[in-house]
């Protein structure tokens, strides 16, 4: 009787365990739902990876299944009017490069974006950057670091 005991108490500890570990790193593993916020570096270029500049806002990734959600928000960036991509790390622009939308920086240098995309098909880590349509020749862009949400 006391060996069934220690056994079921063994059984039950062990459930536990594999129950609580499920729950803790589940979604992370599936890569189904997560959230990440990351700095917009100004003036970067590198396709998300940070070059120490000035950090003038921030982005918001959130992922449910295959919509990936990017909230943009930028203070003192440059005012004028801008256009919001997504990109994948892996090509830093085509075949993955989604347009969010086009928002207006104030003179005070705020600005938002809110957008989302369909990344079925794609890898797990992102970045967005911010183009100035007023000077679509500019070789230089706002970007969100990397995320993996």
């Amino acid at each position: 009787m006391v060996e069934r005991l220690r056994l079921y108490r063994w059984w039950a500890v062990l459930l536990v365990a594999v129950v609580a570990t499920a729950i803790s790193v589940g979604p992370g593993l599936a890569g189904d739902t997560g959230n990440a916020t990351r700095p917009i570096e100004k003036l970067n270029d590198d396709c998300g990876s940070t070059q120490g500049k000035k950090v003038i806002g921030k982005v918001t990734y959130k992922r449910s299944g295959d919509i990936l959600s990017v909230i943009w928000t930028v203070h003192g960036a440059d005012p004028g009017n801008y256009w919001l991509y997504l990109y994948e790390p892996v090509t830093c622009g085509p075949p993955f490069e989604v347009y969010l939308g086009k928002f207006k920086v104030s003179a005070s240098g705020n600005g938002s974006r809110y957008g989302s995309a369909n990344v079925a098909g794609y890898g797990d880590t992102f970045f967005a950057c911010e183009q100035n349509a007023d000077d679509p020749d500019a070789q230089l862009f706002d970007c969100g670091l990397l995320a993996k949400p």
